[in-house]
């Protein structure tokens, strides 16, 4: 269930299809487990005249923190950019993402069958832009671990 109701692979084709055609203006983030299958996204709409942030947490994986450090990353990068407002909408009934907007100081109201959150962040600082590198830098090496974990490797001996 996605987008307040069921939809088949059709309809997140076709997102995608518009995602990819218009790159540069969505970015998605990305949580893999172990065996780097995607457990957790979080994407970055810059259509329109304000970004729209939104998050996605299987289900086995919600409640260990990863859709919060989803969020840190995801408000890290836009602020980084000097995006400084942006929106995010969902379910009235979604407590698990309104828990988390709430946990990073984003506050949830509903209106006309939807809550809705305004994001404003501060501008970037040399520590936030230091802290988006180290992030960057650790999740490379995590993934990198990951998918060469998966291999075999044969070392090579120099002379």
């Amino acid at each position: 269930m996605r987008f307040g109701y069921h939809v088949n692979n059709d309809v997140i084709l076709k997102l995608w299809q518009h995602i990819s055609h218009n790159s540069s203006l969505h970015k998605i983030f990305v949580v893999e487990n172990s065996d780097l299958e995607v457990v957790a996204a979080g994407h970055i709409s810059l259509e329109g005249d304000k970004p729209e942030l939104a998050f996605s947490v299987f289900k086995d994986y919600q409640g260990q923190g990863i859709g919060s450090l989803l969020m840190t990353r995801v408000l890290e990068w836009c602020r980084n950019r000097n995006i400084r407002d942006g929106y995010m909408v969902c379910l009235p009934n979604n407590d698990p993402i309104k828990h988390l907007a709430r946990k990073h100081g984003i506050l949830v109201h509903n209106e006309q069958g939807e809550a809705m959150a305004n994001i404003e962040l501060p501008a970037p600082t040399p520590s936030s832009i230091f802290s988006e590198m180290v992030h960057k830098q650790f999740d490379l090496f995590s993934h990198a671990s990951k998918y060469f974990g998966k291999m075999t490797v044969y070392p090579l001996n120099f002379k």
